[in-house]
């Protein structure tokens, strides 16, 4: 198995269209175009499920086929290079989900649930792979997901957690787990065995040869692989090693013999000899080898042991090999505060993420809805007041004032206005407190617009009584009188108590119990007491309270209302966009600096695996790569294009139209009919399954 890949490389790289699953082809030399991978891989809106497996397939084999040896680079190939996923996950695909109630788990009515499969995230896995046990060779299944905990992961604003320094937060108590999970049973035993082929599993992305599995442990060979020809040199961390020579069973590698299928250490590092693919000596320049090379070359993971190293991550492995048995890792960190002393124990903030090990996923904080604000005022001064029942016109008294920034902030009976006024006479006999508002457009004295009129009045002890609307928007609060305070309230999470407090000629003076003292209850929301926040407040529904004591020493409530209700919108996306990592032969990267001469060392080209894939309705965003079209024009229609057909070309007429019938397949190049010097290679069947027969034909040479 090892060896086809090898041989795939070394043969011609001529291609052979094919209309019948009768002949072998690989890859066009030109889907390697100075040591990058520029391809798109495109699938039909209308796809069977089986050709978006067909697509993950691909993807993975096109990587190893790259010779990165071949690329020129700027200090005549003296650095090393690896594949590895960035942390640019600007391209990648997942689920999102734009309206996560703050202060609920990003589970809680929403499109992001828990285990994540890949019909949510395409670059996790759910496959086959083949392997020979030395008995037979079988197929077997295998998936990955993503686990999110309940409750475990929540938008959390700092009215919850008063030493948070942002407004917002998502949480993560040890919440997110990572699978690669076996659906088919292995014969565990025959791993390693003499007559059993090397079992290859790709877990988070990267590539291990099992060497044993273990109920709660596996044991990997790690290590660099690397396809080198006669001559060569590769680096693998700072550490450069030459094929001397080539012969049909050894290799000389730094002046050191090692026998295929051995290894030994060479230069304080591990040096394993995969395959030889060893010609006779008219043309032995263009022999190769594959070797694996690691300081440490055996290795065994433990279910709870750090992975590599790193504090946030643990393996997580139970039964691997066995049916519903799975190798992955867990985060096992409680990050759902903030904590000056201990930055990396905190939640994550907007723009932030929780990103899995090798970059292989992240679940990405990516904001708030965007909203307007209205400003509010809640004061105490002196007003005239008229038409009170109690009061001589343009008496002054000492009053509460609600004040919105807007001439329609409240609505109070049939009458819009941007201010409210309550007053309070204990002396009075009623012992009521009356309620009057500005009249801005003298809809009650034509003559006297802007004074200050009266409404209604109510008892002084009276229990959650109505008294105006208070709208910004779409958002509408209810402003009542309950018992010695005024209360902001509706249905969808608004509970907002400002106490007041009585002055000794019984009128309203201050806030809470004191005047200009401000006090932890001087203010609560949903229940919680924050007249001493130094900070500003935001609620569940998205209010915002300004800094709560600096305003109740001046016993003065501000506060700004959104439009609507304010979401989190929270992402789980799969892994990042691929690049090729290099280093010098110090282990450093080419885009250091040079203490010597101060000069940036950068390669003349820099490859990059890119491998996208598109739905054919995407074709506009990646017309000017190459491109590997799976499926027909039935369900494809730049399968169509290529083929010179109707879209939606099915069945008998897309056997009369190009001869390929039930159990047959199109593999065929095109020069690209999107962008002059790109070619385009098209797999399609008959069917789904034929389309699927084809991907593995291209594959399996």
């Amino acid at each position: 198995m090892r060896f086809k890949k090898i041989t795939a490389i070394l043969g011609s790289l001529a291609f052979v269209g094919l209309t019948i699953s009768s002949a072998a082809a690989v890859y066009p030399t030109s889907y390697v175009d100075n040591g990058a991978l520029g391809t798109a891989i495109v699938y039909g809106s209308g796809s069977a499920p089986s050709d978006l497996v067909a697509v993950h397939s691909i993807n993975s084999d096109l990587k190893p086929l790259i010779d990165w040896n071949d690329t020129t680079w700027a200090m005549d190939n003296d650095e090393g290079s690896n594949v590895v996923s960035s942390s640019d996950f600007s391209d990648s695909l997942g689920v999102t989900e734009d309206e996560i109630s703050l202060g609920d788990s990003i589970l809680d009515n929403s499109k992001i649930n828990s285990p994540i499969f890949d019909n949510k995230i395409p670059t996790l896995l759910d496959w086959k792979i083949s392997w020979d046990d030395g008995t037979e060779d079988k197929s077997y299944d295998v998936h990955e997901e993503i686990l999110i905990g309940s409750n475990t992961m929540e938008v959390l604003t700092n009215l919850e957690d008063k030493e948070l320094n942002s407004k917002v937060i998502l949480t993560n108590d040890e919440g997110l787990t990572y699978k690669y999970v076996f659906d088919d049973e292995l014969d565990i035993s025959a791993i390693n065995t003499i007559d059993a082929d090397e079992l290859y599993l790709t877990i988070l992305g990267q590539e291990y040869e099992i060497l044993d599995m273990e109920p709660n442990s596996i044991t990997v060979s790690i290590s660099d692989e690397k396809i080198v020809k006669v001559g060569e040199s590769v680096i693998v961390d700072g550490v450069t090693f030459k094929v001397n020579d080539v012969y049909e069973e050894h290799v000389e590698i730094n002046g050191v013999l090692v026998e295929e299928g051995h290894r030994k250490v060479i230069s304080g590092m591990e040096v394993y000899v995969d395959t030889i693919a060893y010609h006779s000596s008219t043309s032995l320049s263009t022999s190769k080898v594959i070797l694996n090379i690691g300081k440490d070359i055996e290795q065994t993971f433990e279910d709870g042991e750090e992975y590599f190293g790193d504090e946030t991550w643990e393996w997580s492995i139970e039964d691997p090999g066995k049916e519903g048995g799975y190798v992955g890792v867990k985060y096992v960190r409680k990050s759902i505060s903030y904590d000056e002393d201990d930055i990396e124990d905190n939640a994550i903030e907007i723009g932030q993420a929780y990103v899995f090990p090798e970059n292989y996923a992240g679940v990405f904080f990516n904001g708030l809805t965007e909203v307007t604000y209205n400003d509010f005022e809640l004061s105490f001064d002196n007003e005239k007041l008229y038409n009170s029942p109690t009061l001589e016109n343009g008496s002054k008294r000492d009053l509460v004032i609600l004040e919105g920034e807007k001439d329609d902030s409240f609505k109070i009976g049939n009458f819009e206005t941007d201010s409210l006024y309550f007053y309070y006479d204990g002396n009075s006999v009623s012992d009521n407190v009356e309620v009057f508002f500005k009249d801005i457009n003298g809809d009650v004295d034509d003559e006297h617009e802007g004074r200050i009129q009266f409404k209604e009045f109510f008892s002084f002890d009276s229990s959650q009584k109505d008294i105006a609307t208070l709208i910004v928007d779409d958002t509408e609060i209810e402003v009542k009188w309950d018992n010695m305070a005024l209360t902001l309230t509706n249905s969808e999470g608004v509970d907002i108590k400002i106490p007041l407090s009585i002055s000794s000629d019984k009128e309203f003076d201050g806030l809470g119990d004191f005047e200009e003292d401000a006090e932890s209850g001087d203010l609560v929301v949903n229940g919680k007491s924050i007249g001493t926040r130094e900070e500003d407040v935001m609620d569940n529904y998205g209010n915002i309270i300004e800094n709560p004591e600096n305003n109740a020493e001046n016993d003065n409530v501000l506060f700004s209302v959104p439009s609507e209700q304010v979401y989190a919108s929270v992402s789980v996306l799969g892994q990042g966009k691929e690049v090729l990592e290099n280093t010098l032969p110090d282990g450093s990267s080419t885009n250091s600096t040079n203490s010597t001469n101060s000069t940036v060392v950068t390669p003349q080209v820099t490859p990059i695996v890119d491998v996208m894939y598109v739905l054919d309705t995407e074709i506009e965003s990646v017309k000017d790569r190459n491109l590997i079209v799976v499926g027909g024009s039935c369900i494809n229609k730049v399968a169509a294009k290529l083929l010179g057909v109707p879209e939606k070309t099915c069945g008998n007429d897309f056997t009369t139209l190009l001869g390929v019938g039930e159990g047959q397949f199109i593999l065929q190049e095109y020069a690209s009919p999107y962008t002059a010097g790109k070619v385009a290679m098209l797999i399609a069947g008959y069917s789904a399954a034929d389309t699927t027969a084809g991907v593995n034909q291209l594959i399996s040479q």
